[in-house]
């Protein structure tokens, strides 16, 4: 109660993070790889969208405060809790992530844009960063298969996250997408494929247990 009080105080908050997947550099984190800010140290498939936060590899992270996991009910989690440790963050960092929650990027040339519809003209991927999809994680991305409707919150937008920008000569073919509800998937071995959007219902209907799987 003394440190949630603390925090609130000096107008920071507090997350988790797996220490091997960072560099800690005076006042600030750079990421090795795709990884979480999370608010425990459960593994984040555990943890649900709004308990996590998504940072992509190379992004380099103000923090107020970085320290090692004394929470014993923290610790005792599983095998890897001791490599948890916590950091203190503006909540403007915070904010700024969670506005990243429904956005992803596509390579262009693969989708007709009907404006806030983006239709797959061949197989292809929706991915959490530019980079490309053979330097990703299972988790960073989601299959598309050709013909299926992607629903958008707005119209797609140019690259412009500098981290983002800096990554390959392909980014400028990119688009940043934000969905217009979170993405319908299915697993088949260990990736994720989109069969539609939150508000499906058909697919819900016609599918609930592929959908729970």
């Amino acid at each position: 109660q003394h440190i949630e009080l603390l925090e609130e105080q000096l107008h920071v908050e507090c997350r988790y993070l797996y220490g091997p997947d960072w560099d800690v550099k005076p006042g600030r984190l750079v990421s090795r790889k795709g990884t979480w800010l999370k608010v425990s140290t459960r593994f984040s498939w555990e943890l649900t969208d709004t308990q996590k936060l998504y940072v992509p590899t190379g992004v380099a992270m103000p923090i107020l405060q970085i320290g090692k996991v004394t929470d014993p009910m923290e610790l005792k989690r599983h095998d890897w809790s001791a490599l948890h440790l916590r950091a203190w963050l503006r909540p403007k960092i915070v904010r700024s992530l969670e506005a990243r929650r429904e956005v992803w990027f596509v390579y262009y040339p693969h989708f007709e844009d009907k404006g806030r519809i983006l239709v797959a003209q061949v197989d292809t991927w929706m991915k959490r960063t530019t980079q490309l999809s053979g330097e990703l994680e299972p988790f960073e991305m989601i299959y598309i298969p050709k013909g299926v409707p992607v629903r958008l919150a707005a119209e797609p937008k140019a690259v412009d996250e500098e981290w983002e920008m800096r990554r390959h000569q392909h980014v400028a073919v990119h688009r940043r997408i934000k969905l217009a509800s979170p993405p319908l998937t299915i697993k088949q071995d260990k990736y994720d494929i989109f069969v539609g959007q939150g508000d499906d219902r058909w697919i819900r209907h016609l599918a609930p247990e592929l959908l729970a799987k």
